[in-house]
């Protein structure tokens, strides 16, 4: 999985092989996170709503839909998810999904933590099925890229 965020500040998050990178350009830093035994967990994370079946989502989920919403212009169908686990909910105690009922994809997210705080994304240009360039899931550093592998 690779995916470009703009906003507040530019940056890449791969996830290959069970390691997160995340390179920021504006301080020429990769940061790169193992993650180890929690892979799985922190897998169903980052690919939440893109390819995934819909009832693989009620092992890890209580599931609720809540109705159709246009988001940017897309006939959307808005479900909520509450993490079953307990260690799972001490990090997001609700996601809001919108998918777009033509694709299946979600166009937008909504992850909230226990303390309110919420992180929300919006994807756009979304393509489906189309061949990827060579380096896709390769970083476009520098040579004075900087690298840092927090422990713990």
């Amino acid at each position: 999985m690779s995916a470009d965020i703009t906003d507040p500040s530019p940056k890449t998050v791969l996830f290959v092989d069970g390691e997160v990178k995340m390179y920021e350009p504006k301080i020429d830093r990769v940061t790169q996170y193992k993650t180890g035994k929690n892979r799985a967990e922190v897998e169903s994370f980052l690919v939440l709503g893109f390819g995934g079946r819909g009832h693989d989502l009620l092992k890890p989920y209580d599931v609720k839909y809540i109705g159709k919403e246009m988001i940017d212009g897309v006939e959307t169908a808005q479900l909520e998810l509450v993490p079953k686990s307990e260690k799972a909910r001490g990090q997001f105690s609700q996601i809001l999904l919108w998918i777009d009922g033509k694709t299946g994809v979600s166009v937008q997210q909504k992850l909230l933590q226990p303390s309110g705080d919420y992180r929300l994304a919006k994807y756009s240009k979304i393509l489906i099925n189309q061949k990827l360039p060579d380096g896709a899931f390769k970083l476009k550093t520098t040579p004075k890229t900087t690298y840092l592998t927090p422990q713990g």
